[in-house]
């Protein structure tokens, strides 16, 4: 695909669709999915300002990612004046300081993904407080060790992403793995993180003095938090643990509770208690993907803040 037709079609999208709908700034994102994440950021950043109609558009074809689709435009979005923008998830382009991170009509999440906004620890306790009837799990707690553990893995990852097609982020999840704050669960993450790490520092050259420029840049860098380095892991893997984690501590929940009314109601009356506590579940992914606000408020992640900042100059 030459350059001047990508030009031209991207001038036929943004003109049709600004003369369309009147918007003052065009947005260009992903996917569909990162809207209700972007629309939260421009609503802060607009708070103080008079808010501006912001039309977003998410461009992925031909079964290529959005982000590889998306920054194809970044000449054509530069000639706009700061009328159109793109906004991508950074995977580990932020860490490894790609191009993009110097061009200011690119927005990015400075995380992996907006998945790991999701994943902020004391967003997911407020969560828990919504999920549970009882408190038995601590998420900074849990998440600081998590991150701990793979710390060292995340480096290779980072360093070695052309040559992985895959690596795995966690061990296995239930009600016994999951006791005393994820215990056995963080044991058995570690010993599999271990034989992982032999595995491709014995597969593949590992140049020590390019690991610990990624080391330090994830633990001088004001915008990423080295004690949550699960915020940079691959968004979606993180997002698909966290979930497995509340599923199962919602299901305990439950079962505790249905254990204690059973010693005081049998029969009709006990049947639709227990129907009444299964209706209460969650829909935990539909939860996790509506609380931006909780890691926003707590100020737990400072380039979420800074994201907004820098959106103020703009808007």
């Amino acid at each position: 695909m030459s350059e001047d037709f990508i030009q031209n079609e991207l001038k036929e999208r943004v003109n049709e669709f600004t003369l369309f709908s009147d918007y003052d700034l065009i947005v260009f994102i992903e996917n569909e999915e990162d809207k209700r994440f972007w629309s939260f950021v421009f609503r802060k950043a607009s708070i103080e300002k008079k808010e501006k109609k912001i039309g977003f558009i998410s461009y992925s074809k031909s079964g290529s990612q959005g982000k590889v689709e998306i920054l194809k435009y970044a000449n054509f979005l530069a000639e706009h004046s700061g009328k159109a923008l793109i906004c991508v998830d950074s995977d580990f382009d932020y860490i490894t300081n790609h191009p993009l991170n110097s061009n200011p009509y690119i927005f990015q999440t400075y995380t992996y993904s907006v998945e790991n906004y999701i994943c902020c620890a004391k967003s997911l306790n407020h969560i828990l407080k919504e999920l549970l009837f009882i408190d038995n799990f601590d998420f900074e707690l849990f998440l600081a060790k998590y991150s701990a553990i793979i710390f060292e893995l995340l480096l290779l990852d980072i360093f070695l992403k052309s040559e992985i097609t895959h690596i795995d982020y966690k061990s296995k999840v239930d009600k016994k793995t999951l006791e005393n704050n994820g215990e056995f669960f963080l044991k058995e993450l570690e010993l599999k993180v271990r034989n992982k790490i032999n595995e491709l520092r014995t597969k593949f050259p590992i140049l020590v003095i390019e690991i610990d420029k990624i080391k330090n840049k994830i633990m001088s860098d004001a915008l990423l938090k080295d004690d949550f380095v699960h915020l940079y892991i691959n968004g979606h893997k993180i997002f698909e643990l966290v979930e497995e984690i509340l599923k199962n501590l919602q299901n305990e929940s439950i079962e505790i509770k249905i254990d204690d009314i059973r010693s005081r109601l049998s029969g009709q009356q006990l049947k639709d208690k227990i129907k009444e506590l299964n209706n209460k579940k969650l829909d935990i992914k539909t939860v996790l993907k509506s609380r931006f606000d909780n890691c926003y408020n707590e100020g737990y992640c400072p380039s979420f803040h800074y994201i907004i900042e820098k959106l103020k100059y703009i808007l």
